[in-house]
C-alpha cells in the first residue's frame, strides 16, 4: 500500500475525530477549588453546586477539611466562566453514613440544618463569578 492511497483515509479519520468532539472544543472551563466553612469551622459532606446563567453546571463534594474541587464533566474539572448561583446540599459519603444520618447517630456539622435552610437550592443568596484559571473560591456560610 502506498502513501498516496492511505493519505485520504487518514485525513478523513482525523477530520471525523475532530468533528465528533474528540478534539479541544466547547466552552472555556476554569479549574475552581475552595473551602466551605461556617463560623471558621470546615463543613464536610456537602455538595457544592455552581449553576451558571446558561450552560452546564459544575459540582464538588467537601471533604473533612471543607475542601472541594469543582467537576464540569467526566475527566474535566472546573466551571465555565461567568456568574454562578451557588447552592449546597447534604451528601452522605456512603450508605452506612446515610443510614446513620437518618437514625440520628451521625455527628454532623452543628449548623447543618441552618446551612441547608439558608444556602439550599431554592433559597441560596450566593452568587460567585468564575473568571480566571486556577481560581480559589472559599465559601463562608455564616
Amino acid at each position: 500500500m502506498t502513501l498516496r492511497k492511505t493519505w485520504p483515509s487518514a485525513a478523513f479519520l482525523a477530520l471525523t475525530l475532530l468533528g465528533s468532539g474528540c478534539g479541544p472544543s466547547g466552552p472555556s472551563v476554569v479549574r475552581v477549588t475552595g473551602t466551605v466553612t461556617r463560623h471558621g469551622e470546615p463543613v464536610n459532606m456537602l455538595v457544592v453546586n455552581f449553576l451558571p446563567e446558561s450552560g452546564r453546571p459544575s459540582w464538588g463534594v467537601t471533604d473533612k477539611d471543607g475542601h472541594y474541587t469543582l467537576n464540569y464533566e467526566r475527566g474535566r474539572d472546573g466551571a465555565i466562566t461567568g456568574a454562578h448561583k451557588v447552592w449546597v446540599e447534604f451528601k452522605p459519603s456512603s450508605p452506612k453514613i446515610e443510614a446513620e444520618y437518618h437514625n440520628g447517630t451521625l455527628k454532623l456539622h452543628r449548623d447543618l440544618q441552618t446551612i441547608l435552610g439558608k444556602y439550599g437550592k431554592q433559597t441560596s443568596p450566593l452568587v460567585e463569578e468564575v473568571k480566571e484559571d486556577n481560581q480559589v473560591i472559599d465559601l463562608h456560610l455564616d
